[in-house]
């Protein structure tokens, strides 16, 4: 026996919204008439994985559901068993969805409601970076009283919060690897300038303009810049690529909400970050060029 919340759903809407997370399926056809005006001819549930090891079921079995349903005003309560059967697992990742809840017909839930087929909680999907114009219509078209409105930042802080601690941890890295970026560009600067001391002295003394001795080593290194960012890059797709097919790179579910680290290309990203990298350290190479200017020439050139 176990507890769990039953959240009543079209079977389209289910399989839509599950698919991304389904383990294993039990085949629609035996159950589901194509006819789309019939019901199924037998009434279905999808559950998660840690929910069937639990109770020790499988796709394809059939399962008890009780409901507690109130049948007189002094709110006494009677059970009424439901006989499902598991079409699907799935796997979220997230504990509150895989330990608590199941998909169930809609039209099982709105049986047992206070008020019958009515709803308890009505979820509207949108598509990124139209939730918060969504949000905003619909505090107009809902007043105050009888429904309450809620993003689910407030039904999931716990995610969100974890998601921000990433997104800081992400800017931290960066950081930290522009530092290790900005000292190596420096040291690779001045170990070019203190090999060419001697001829940094004669072109000068040959009327070579200092601007242009500086530029020279300036296109230097943004030269040495653009191909380690070019090896970079490859390796890091290379890896990427990798870890996206095969998921050599596992995580603890249980704290991370997913079972392997997770790949998103983003193409505009790379480009921004590698321009931004480039121009921040050939900016960064003008500080060590200016000791050119204060070399003399005549000891340069006995260097």
């Amino acid at each position: 026996m176990d507890g769990v919340v039953a959240t009543g759903m079209d079977l389209s809407q289910t399989m839509d919204i599950l698919n991304p997370f389904m383990t294993r399926t039990h085949g629609l056809k035996e159950t589901q008439s194509n006819h789309p005006l019939e019901k199924p001819q037998e009434d279905w549930i999808y559950i998660s994985t840690q929910l069937s090891k639990r109770l020790k079921l499988d796709t394809g079995d059939l399962l008890t559901l009780v409901f507690f349903k109130h049948i007189d005003s002094i709110n006494s309560v009677k059970p009424k068993p439901r006989r499902l059967r598991v079409m699907g697992l799935f796997e979220t990742g997230i504990d509150q969805i895989d330990q608590q809840i199941v998909y169930i017909p809609k039209e099982i839930v709105a049986e047992f409601l206070p008020v019958p087929n009515s709803l308890t909680k009505l979820e509207i999907w949108a598509k990124a970076g139209e939730s918060e114009m969504l949000f905003e219509e619909l505090k107009f078209l809902i007043p105050g009283g009888e429904l309450r409105l809620n993003t689910s930042r407030y039904f999931h802080r716990q995610i969100y919060d974890w998601l921000s601690i990433l997104n800081t941890n992400v800017w931290i890295i960066l950081i930290m690897m522009a530092i290790v970026c900005f000292i190596a560009v420096t040291t690779i600067l001045l170990i070019l300038i203190f090999e060419r001391i001697r001829f940094i002295g004669l072109v000068q003394v040959l009327g070579a303009e200092l601007i242009g001795v500086q530029r020279v080593f300036l296109w230097q290194v943004i030269v040495i810049i653009s191909l380690g960012l070019l090896v970079g890059d490859v390796l890091a797709f290379g890896l990427c690529w990798l870890q996206e097919h095969f998921q050599w790179i596992k995580l603890n579910q249980s704290i991370y909400f997913v079972s392997h680290v997770m790949v998103d290309f983003s193409f505009t990203a790379v480009l921004l970050v590698n321009l931004g990298l480039l121009i921040l350290s050939s900016a960064i190479a003008l500080i060590p060029l200016q000791w050119i200017k204060r070399m003399a020439l005549s000891r340069a050139i006995q260097y």
